[in-house]
């Protein structure tokens, strides 16, 4: 390794001490909400961030910025998010007996666009790619928990549309990922019909139901009841999830469906109270800081005399209850999720 006299680091009779700084730059699809990251990597197969030393009288914020940009060939600009932390760690060097010990300054940044870039001809690296995600947390060497670090802070700091009132939400899209969910979704499109209506006039609203594989007659029990209401003011669309069967890919698809202010996911088993998605508004205007709000469940009281319905309505809860009898016994104010738009985070797909 060969050191400059520009760089800060401290000899020691038998330790060597280094400063560096660098970081994770991240770009997010406005469409699919997709992370990329850039790495650079070696002639070794090592998959690394880019990062170098600080030079004398330069702090570690400058520096950061100034070795990313170096490496990565990276002419476009870059918005620092934050600071995540100092990675320590010691090496020795092939013909030297002495430690060295490094100090590296990690920072988080936002790339708006995807440029390009290229490895620096002087270092040892081959190629300078963004690479999905998940891709990157598979691939990257050293610095696998400080990825899974910096996208929790790309996410919580990055710049998002805050409501003073109401009167500030434009629009709102309700999706509902289903699969085979002919015997309960329509008590819940109805419930969601009363929880807009709720909602103050000026507010765009949109709903689109994702058929997630279905086995069941879901599609023609949503179009024949669909063809039924005239009364609607707002979009509905149906869409189908080709890709593999999953609760995260039909979320990913409803989110790209989306160009509303606010998202809001209900599942196809519940029924919302009138006031549950009006409240879940309120409470992201209200806190500022919240990046996703959800609704809870309350049983209500099952009419009914019958041992055996009474024994299931508290064995297995609303699952069993709303699927076999045509009027529900309870309101459901769980598995409701409300975001900004850009606080989605594009899911992976979960294997169970």
């Amino acid at each position: 390794m060969q050191f400059n006299k520009k760089d800060q680091i401290e000899f020691k009779e038998n330790m060597v001490f280094h400063q560096s700084a660098g970081g994770f730059v991240f770009y997010e699809d406005k469409n699919t909400h997709i992370l990329y990251v850039a790495l650079l990597k070696k002639d070794n197969g090592n998959y690394l961030i880019p990062k170098g030393h600080i030079q004398q009288n330069e702090d570690e914020k400058n520096a950061a910025l100034r070795e990313i940009k170096e490496e990565l060939n990276f002419e476009g600009n870059l918005e620092q998010i934050s600071k995540i932390g100092i990675d320590n760690y010691s090496f020795k060097l092939q013909n030297d007996n002495r430690e060295h010990y490094k100090n590296v300054h990690l920072y988080v940044y936002n790339s708006p666009k995807k440029e390009k870039i290229n490895p620096l001809e002087k270092e040892v690296f081959v190629i300078a790619e963004w690479l999905e995600f998940y891709d990157a947390l598979e691939k990257i060497t050293f610095d696998k928990d400080n990825l899974l670090k910096a996208r929790q802070f790309f996410y919580y700091n990055k710049k998002v549309k805050n409501f003073i009132s109401i009167k500030d939400v434009n629009s709102i899209f309700v999706g509902i990922p289903t699969r085979d969910g002919a015997k309960t979704i329509i008590l819940t499109l109805k419930s969601i019909f009363r929880a807009l209506n709720k909602l103050p006039n000026h507010i765009t609203k949109e709903l689109t139901i994702c058929l997630d594989h279905c086995q069941d007659n879901t599609e023609e029990v949503i179009k024949n009841f669909l063809k039924e209401r005239k009364d609607l003011d707002f979009k509905i669309s149906l869409i189908k999830n080709y890709r593999e069967p999953g609760k995260t890919n039909s979320l990913n698809l409803l989110f790209k469906e989306s160009n509303a202010d606010l998202l809001c996911f209900v599942d196809d088993d519940i029924e919302l109270e009138e006031s549950c998605i009006l409240n879940l508004v309120k409470e992201i205007i209200r806190d500022k800081k919240i990046r996703c709000v959800y609704a809870r469940w309350v049983r209500k009281k099952l009419k009914t005399i019958n041992p055996i319905h009474k024994f299931w309505h508290w064995s297995l809860g609303v699952k069993f209850d709303v699927q076999p009898y045509k009027k529900s016994s309870e309101f459901m104010r769980g598995s409701c999720m409300m975001f900004r738009s850009e606080n989605f985070v594009y899911l992976p797909k979960i294997i169970f």
